[in-house]
């Protein structure tokens, strides 16, 4: 999914995303820029995403992922 919102430029010129999601297993570090990805476990309990760019469509990305989290 966040490859798709980096890649596909429909959210805008994304840059970077990082900030923690929360699973199954538990919490979850999420660091993407345009060069590298990572994802590591971490204690984190509460989800939050920061998505950094030019012209950010957040409501789109709003969309996306409550659609992926439906799924």
């Amino acid at each position: 999914m966040l490859d798709h919102l980096l890649d596909s430029g429909e959210c805008g010129d994304l840059l970077r995303v990082k900030g923690f999601v929360c699973s199954d297993g538990g919490g979850i570090a999420v660091n993407y820029t345009v060069s590298g990805r990572s994802m590591t476990r971490c204690g984190a309990t509460r989800p939050m995403l920061n998505f950094i760019g030019r012209g950010v469509n957040r409501a789109q990305i709003k969309a996306l992922l409550e659609t992926a989290v439906q799924q």
